[in-house]
């Protein structure tokens, strides 16, 4: 997972539906996500969190004419 990925996630394992959201940073030695959603941020558990769609790490640049 990287930042600007758009991840679904959890906020708890009782949870039945999943949120959406941006990934805003994730820490890989505690394994937690800060996702941005509904203009809040949460901390998740990376185990609640999977990605829904990938960020573009370097989009090409437009030739223009």
């Amino acid at each position: 997972m990287r930042a600007g990925d758009l991840v679904r996630f959890k906020t708890t394992e009782r949870d039945s539906e999943w949120l959406i959201g941006l990934l805003l940073r994730y820490d890989r030695f505690t394994k937690i996500a800060e996702i941005l959603s509904d203009d809040q941020v949460y901390y998740t558990p990376g185990r609640l969190v999977e990605v829904h769609q990938r960020g573009f790490k370097d989009r090409p640049k437009p030739t223009g004419t």
